[in-house]
């Protein structure tokens, strides 16, 4: 079966040449308390192109009928992407927007690192199309003045741990307009699908020789396969993820700030070795 993302693999493969050198310069402080994010940045592109990384294509036609939804009940301007790992949302999105809005919008993405930020400009100009790039760090910034009718993140929230958590949440409320929408997506660790592969050795071992074995078939050179299988190492090691296990006091912390739910799905996708469960959520603000 293709891929979902297969008219991107060849930018993926292009961008993982260049991603080092712009990671090196602008990588700072990781969301996983490392000083930087850098192990992130540099394998995230290969590990996109190799399919061994979770993606928002998983549940693109979700995000299609989200802003569909939201489009029916209010005019949509201004469109943010609220973190980011790549250019898979800002793709999905402007390819949704352009089929369901009729009105000119805008289509912002907002990160804490300039290096994502860079691989939406590479995007931008692979695609011939614009969006704004913000440098922004949900724990501590928000848009109060700059708000979005519709706003996506994916995966984003179990990066935190439960104090961040309900900062980001309480972050994202204010950056969304009266009667605007936010939608995202969280992995669901409560089903025996979604066993966290990062969390034994065996599993580690796994991830590893999985890329490595791609990387092959993909027809790098030595050099580069071994560079590769240290990539998928590094960042097989020291991502991080909080579990979510109760879904009902997540949609509480939305609750608690305006946001309630208008939609919740329960999805089974490919996953990055397994099927993994994850929860759709469509949030509407208040007036």
């Amino acid at each position: 079966m293709q891929r979902s993302d297969q008219h991107l693999v060849e930018l993926y493969r292009q961008l993982h040449d260049s991603v080092d050198a712009v990671a090196t310069e602008r990588c700072e402080g990781s969301f996983s308390g490392t000083e930087s994010c850098y192990w992130y940045h540099t394998a995230w592109p290969i590990l996109r192109c190799l399919d061994l990384v979770s993606t928002p294509f998983w549940h693109r036609d979700f995000y299609e009928v989200c802003l569909r939804v939201a489009h029916s009940q209010i005019e949509i301007n201004k469109i943010g992407i609220l973190g980011t790992a790549d250019f898979s949302m800002v793709d999905i999105l402007t390819d949704s927007a352009a089929r369901s809005l009729e009105n000119e919008y805008s289509i912002s993405v907002l990160d804490r690192c300039d290096t994502a930020l860079w691989l939406n400009k590479k995007w931008s100009e692979y695609r011939n199309t614009q969006c704004s790039l913000k440098t922004r760090d949900l724990l501590t910034d928000c848009e109060a003045n700059n708000r979005y009718q519709f706003a996506a993140s994916d995966a984003l929230l179990t990066r935190f741990d439960d104090e961040n958590r309900r900062k980001v949440i309480a972050n994202i409320s204010k950056m969304i307009s009266p009667s605007g929408f936010f939608c995202t997506t969280v992995r669901d660790h409560s089903t025996d699908l979604s066993v966290d592969p990062k969390k034994s050795r065996h599993s580690k071992t796994t991830y590893s020789k999985t890329a490595e074995a791609l990387a092959v078939q993909m027809g790098l050179s030595r050099t580069e396969v071994k560079r590769v299988k240290l990539l998928a190492d590094e960042y097989i090691g020291l991502m991080v993820s909080f579990p979510m296990t109760d879904i009902n006091r997540l949609l509480n912390e939305f609750s608690n700030v305006g946001l309630e739910s208008q939609l919740v799905e329960h999805a089974v996708v490919k996953g990055e070795l397994q099927p993994t469960a994850y929860y759709r959520l469509l949030f509407k603000a208040s007036e």
